[in-house]
């Protein structure tokens, strides 16, 4: 019942954004104009990539030396750790780093604390309209790998997750998939890393 009213919703959306679309094309010369004006450069991915692949080599060298020897121990104390270490040190050296050149968080990604709620809305529309394709491809994959005979394998990740034993673990490792993650990464790879690689090889190849 739950999937079939987020398709339905979904698929709704969907219409309607594609007939707007139709109506009124979106100008992407703005965004692009901005997307080439944010001030980074290969420098400031370095100042960043660097340190986060030093820390996780003398992580996983402390790991080798001081980690639990119980394996389903060890795995949750590697994705704490690994969750904690990579997202907070990325988040602060991003901080830092702007901090330091005297850039402002609008600046350099394009938020506006006052549209955040706006942008939010239009993001869970957007991903509502995108379930039905979701939906569709999932169930594709389900029948291709029925008829090839394939047995699907959850992921050491999602393992692990789902594994938790302890309400603080259990919290922490939601708000790790669903709050972290996603932001950290986005402005890491979208924030940084995209318009660094669009000043160089253009914003088409970068975005491939």
């Amino acid at each position: 019942v739950l999937y079939g009213a987020i398709f339905v919703i979904g698929f709704i959306l969907l219409v309607i954004f594609a007939l707007r679309l139709q109506a009124d094309p979106l100008d992407w010369s703005a965004p692009l104009r901005r997307l080439r004006e944010r001030p980074w450069t290969w420098r400031e991915v370095l100042r960043i990539i660097l340190p986060l692949l030093m820390a996780q080599a003398v992580f996983g060298l402390l790991y080798r030396r001081l980690g639990p020897d119980d394996p389903g121990d060890a795995d949750r104390f590697m994705l704490v750790a690994q969750g904690f270490l990579f997202h907070g040190l990325c988040f602060l050296l991003v901080a830092m780093l702007l901090r330091w050149r005297g850039v402002s968080w609008h600046s350099a990604f394009g938020v506006a604390p006052g549209g955040f709620l706006a942008h939010a809305g239009w993001g869970v529309l957007a991903l509502l309209g995108t379930m039905p394709i979701i939906i569709a491809y999932n169930m594709v994959a389900q029948i291709l790998m029925h008829w090839w005979e394939i047995e699907p394998q959850l992921q050491d990740v999602t393992r692990i997750i789902s594994s938790a034993d302890t309400l603080p673990l259990k919290i922490y490792f939601v708000l790790l998939a669903t709050v972290a993650a996603p932001v950290v990464e986005e402005i890491l790879f979208r924030g940084v890393l995209l318009p660094a690689a669009a000043r160089i090889i253009g914003v088409r190849a970068a975005l491939v």
